[in-house]
């Protein structure tokens, strides 16, 4: 008798669809064909410098002059980096997450802290070092959640913003859309950004929106979560945080072996 399937085999019978730049993209789609899953790429996002990079690199330099200096993103450290070689630079950084961490220290940043728990916007203001912040840095993009700067000016602190670089929404064709519509395996769509959600679904045809939402979101908040169930997804799973480990972890902990076809 032909042995039941594990659920480590069961993973494998599913395609993860990615919602970043065709960047972010590629590094996932590396990471799942590691772990023997189907990708399909659907460049949601698209990351452009700012719109005037002169403006920029001052309000960078004004940033980086505050004892701490708040990165939200392993895009916003690229792209500051762009602007002025953070090498050598001695103040503060706080990471929202261990990817920005990890880009911080490629870019020669030693100092650098991130949350102990909570890869997200929250576990950043739960830093000690932001209980009561004098004058603080904050290196990103327009638009997200917004969240970060109101909450700081209400502790009390000068909020520094540099805007590095611009997200839009990325350029999303017939290949992407017949990618999705001619999957033969189950869906697993990577939720990690509220903006690339709605982005890909405003950009999708009828067939491959119903196709992506009739698959499996994985999340990496329950902001994320609640924000995939309000768009019409009728699966969703949560995620411990944004990283390829944990999203892996939450997809292999769906596929239980009586749900291979």
């Amino acid at each position: 008798m032909r042995p039941l399937p594990s659920a480590a085999d069961a993973v494998h019978d599913w395609i993860v669809v990615g919602l970043r730049s065709a960047e972010q993209n590629a590094v996932l789609a590396r990471q799942a064909r590691r772990a023997g899953l189907g990708f399909i790429g659907v460049p949601a996002l698209s990351l452009r410098p700012a719109a005037d990079c002169a403006i920029a690199l001052a309000h960078l330099r004004a940033a980086l002059d505050c004892p701490l200096c708040l990165f939200t993103s392993p895009a916003a450290v690229l792209h500051a980096d762009r602007l002025q070689r953070l090498s050598g630079w001695r103040g503060l950084a706080l990471a929202v997450g261990s990817g920005t961490a990890a880009a911080l220290r490629r870019a020669g940043v030693d100092r650098v802290a991130t949350p102990p728990t909570g890869m997200h916007s929250e576990g950043l203001l739960a830093l000690p070092e932001l209980a009561m912040p004098d004058r603080i840095g904050l290196v990103s993009a327009p638009g997200g959640r917004g969240m970060l700067e109101p909450v700081l000016r209400e502790r009390g602190a000068e909020v520094c913003r540099a805007d590095v670089y611009r997200r839009a929404c990325g350029r999303i064709g017939r290949r992407h859309a017949d990618a999705i519509v001619q999957a033969d395996r189950p869906l697993a769509v990577l939720v990690t950004s509220g903006e690339a959600l709605d982005c890909a679904l405003a950009a999708l045809p009828p067939s491959p929106r119903v196709r992506l939402l009739a698959a499996l979101a994985v999340t990496s908040s329950e902001r994320l979560q609640h924000r995939a169930e309000q768009c019409g997804f009728e699966r969703t799973v949560l995620a411990a945080s944004p990283r390829w480990p944990e999203l892996l972890a939450a997809i292999r902990g769906h596929a239980k072996p009586d749900a291979i076809r």
